[in-house]
């Protein structure tokens, strides 16, 4: 081989993920705790509305806003289609509670 078709390693790339390394440290922390709160939820069982202090149920008769399922069961997930909601509507006020 000449020296023309040598390749030679980039220099470019280790400190390019010296750089990226935090960003993606964080995005994991940042996840963490989106699940720890979801699952923190899910074991309440209740999630209390900002704006009227009422108890709202998780596990309900809910109708999915994708599919229009009817089903008992989570209010944050449907069995049916597989939608992840982040909130609903207080059953009190109709304000919009956001879980995630």
């Amino acid at each position: 081989m000449s020296k023309e078709t040598q390749r030679r390693p980039n220099g470019w790339l280790v400190p390019l993920y010296v750089v990226a390394a935090p960003v993606y440290v964080l995005r994991f922390v940042l996840s963490l705790r989106r699940a720890w709160g979801l699952w923190r939820i899910s074991r309440l069982g209740y999630v209390d509305c900002q704006h009227c202090g009422e108890e709202n149920a998780i596990d309900i008769l809910a109708t999915c806003p994708r599919c229009k399922t009817v089903e008992y069961g989570n209010r944050l997930r449907c069995t049916g289609c597989g939608l992840r909601a982040t909130g609903f509507p207080c059953d009190t006020c109709s304000v919009t509670i956001r879980c995630c």
